[in-house]
């Protein structure tokens, strides 16, 4: 599972799908994916169709994590509004799941606009949501998803958050 992140020095990655694309390539067994994709920085058909290509190239082995950023500079760096990046994110997570059935998209949006197919159609792929917060893991739940987050919370936390999403 590959992390992202933009403008670091510390071994994230800027963009996951062709380290992806050559796991997935060169492995038969394991899962490959991301935790977590930052989703708001996309259009969610580009993250649609590698998504569809890397789920391909690994036979139904692409677990999708997706999450929002915190880090201003990266919004900066993408000229978007961090205010705005819930309803874009959201917005994302409901086309990438219908972009996956392979349906015909007609969809004019808070952010995007959408008209077509992607190709190829994916396998199987999953898509879990990144969640810290109240608010996140109670996304996850509601949009039916499999909730990821980090290590980084003590026990009680941890505790509170899963009985927030189950």
């Amino acid at each position: 599972f590959l992390p992202e992140h933009h403008m670091m020095d510390d071994g994230y990655l800027p963009n996951p799908w062709p380290a992806l694309g050559a796991l997935a390539a060169r492995t038969e067994r394991i899962n490959v994916g991301t935790t977590v994709h930052l989703l708001p920085f996309y259009h969610p058909i580009h993250v649609a169709e590698a998504t569809a290509m890397v789920d391909v190239l690994s036979n139904g082995r692409l677990r999708l994590g997706v999450g929002m950023a915190n880090f201003e500079p990266e919004f900066e760096l993408y000229g978007l509004n961090k205010k705005t990046q819930v309803s874009r994110f959201e917005e994302c997570i409901e086309l990438v799941l219908r972009a996956w059935t392979g349906e015909e998209i007609d969809h004019k949006g808070k952010h995007f606009t959408v008209k077509g197919k992607v190709t190829p159609k994916p396998v199987s792929p999953e898509m879990w949501i990144g969640a810290m917060s109240e608010p996140g893991v109670r996304r996850a739940a509601r949009f039916g998803r499999k909730w990821c987050t980090d290590p980084l919370h003590n026990l009680d936390v941890m505790k509170y958050w899963d009985e927030l999403y189950r």
